[in-house]
């Protein structure tokens, strides 16, 4: 091992119960020639995508289906917005108490604990038996997904090397794209199924608890992060390209003397907005959060049948499209991986809501002029416009906002940074999903230029005033705002 038994104890770290297991199979990936790139091999690969999974299970859980025919109540609509709402606020609640596990326990247990959270809260909304029961544990559902919506996207970005942390965070948006694509498959699948021993709608729900149970029956098996575990590094980013492992060297001599940096510095909540340099990185964190929300497309996921059927669509064909969209928009996260580390995150992000608000501004036109004609080119042109939008979200938007959100911050405030900004995303969540039912069957298309006015200023914004994270060491990232006293190691002494 390249690395001695006194540097592997030099802060008290150990590696967890499973450490055996971890080198054998790290040993094995390189002895077959398995590397990639620098500071990069296939056990690295492995990691990403298992933990992803967590991913996946968020973006399942976000489904929606028919809960005690709502669609056919007096009071639908008002259910319909709460079903939603209470979720996005059970996520606003649940990201600001992750950093009471991640931080104290590390960056697995601030995974293990929403994935348990979503076990649970599956199979009890798979058994409601009353709308009440439904919506509280709606509400718990959504304290775990965005509990590890976040939790995800922090451990890969200090487990994956800087050049390709971009590339390698994105994985997570397009894992969590691939749950909502099952979610609407399987939705449309189950509008099919007729069962006199199961109601239709109870199944998806018990499908839900399948990827936090896989997640949690492999997380022992996973490699703690590299900024409270520092020896790790030894498997995740060896390569045979570097066999004297000059790469993972460096990166472990950098992590260890910015830890030590690291425990001397205030990590308090208020500390965020006391020093000006932190709360710079919190504005950006919390502004780009909010920014990816306010192009509506969790509004455009959650109620995409209601908007195919404004357009006259029927409900078999409302149910294909809505599944065909989060299908298209996997696909696109998976071709952010080959783009995203190539150019600044804040221009990037600004080509993006700027293409975005041009699509909404379309498909209120087209809504306009055409949603109460018999025209079909143009409700067809509307669909594809809704299909034109999640490609441009997708690529430019959706991924990049993970690895930039969690890079801003400094290694000791990350969580806490990261937390407080997704709560921010949360609450414009909250607002534009509570007002969507009644704000399209009240203003109709208009609710396509909330969005757009919004993140055309924003656009603007980050063009103009936000600071570029791409590539930096996470050791290094405070330097960027100022603080060059905190940072003990510079990549390049």
């Amino acid at each position: 091992m390249i690395f001695s038994a006194e540097e592997q104890n030099q802060l008290g770290t150990l590696i967890f119960p499973s450490t055996t297991v971890v080198h054998w199979v790290a040993g094995q990936l390189r002895q077959n020639g398995l590397s990639i790139a620098q500071g990069i091999n296939w056990y690295t690969i492995w990691v990403v995508a298992f933990v992803c999974s967590g991913s996946v299970a968020y973006g399942y859980t976000a489904l929606l289906l028919a809960y005690f025919e709502l669609e056919t109540r007096s009071n639908g609509t008002n259910l319909l917005s709460a079903t939603n709402g209470l979720y996005y606020a059970g996520g606003t609640l649940g990201v600001l108490s992750l950093p009471t596990f991640a931080d104290r326990y590390g960056r697995k247990w601030g995974i293990t604990v929403p994935a348990l959270i979503l076990v649970v809260s599956s199979a009890l909304l798979g058994s409601s038996v009353h709308i009440s029961m439904f919506l509280v544990f709606r509400f718990l559902a959504g304290a775990g997904a965005f509990m590890i919506l976040l939790a995800v996207p922090v451990y890969l970005s200090e487990v994956v090397p800087p050049k390709l942390r971009g590339a390698l965070v994105d994985v997570h948006a397009t894992a969590f794209n691939f749950g909502y694509m099952m979610a609407g498959w399987v939705g449309y699948g189950f509008y099919f199924w007729q069962s006199k021993h199961l109601v239709q709608w109870r199944s998806p729900f018990f499908l839900q608890a399948l990827c936090p149970l896989i997640l949690l029956l492999g997380l022992f098996w996973m490699p703690e992060s590299p900024s409270t575990r520092l020896q790790i590094l030894e498997e995740l980013h060896s390569t045979l390209s570097d066999p004297e492992q000059t790469f993972a060297l460096k990166e472990f001599y950098q992590i260890q003397k910015q830890v030590e940096t690291d425990l001397e510095l205030p990590r308090s909540w208020i500390e965020i907005f006391r020093r000006p340099s932190y709360l710079k990185g919190f504005i950006i964190a919390a502004v780009v959060n909010a920014l990816t929300q306010c192009p509506g497309v969790l509004v455009i996921n959650a109620y995409g049948p209601t908007l195919y059927a404004a357009l006259g669509f029927p409900v078999e064909k409302q149910l294909i499209y809505a599944a065909a969209w989060v299908t298209l928009a996997t696909s696109m996260n998976f071709v952010v991986i080959f783009l995203v580390d190539h150019f600044p995150r804040p221009k990037y992000i600004f080509i993006g809501l700027a293409l975005c608000s041009v699509c909404l501004i379309t498909e209120a036109a087209i809504i306009k002029d055409f949603v109460s004609s018999t025209n079909e080119a143009a409700l067809r042109a509307g669909v594809a416009i809704l299909f034109v939008f999640v490609v441009f979200y997708s690529i430019l938007v959706d991924g990049t906002q993970f690895s930039y959100i969690c890079e801003i911050f400094p290694n000791h405030l990350r969580v806490k940074g990261t937390s407080f900004a997704f709560f921010c995303g949360g609450v414009i969540d909250i607002i534009y999903l509570q007002c969507a039912p009644t704000a399209f069957n009240n203003i109709g298309r208009k609710y396509y230029l909330v969005f757009t006015i919004t993140i055309s200023l924003g656009a603007i914004l980050v063009w103009t005033c936000f600071t570029d994270t791409k590539g930096k060491p996470l050791e290094e990232i405070a330097a960027i705002f100022g603080d060059t006293d905190e940072v003990t190691v510079f990549e390049k002494s």
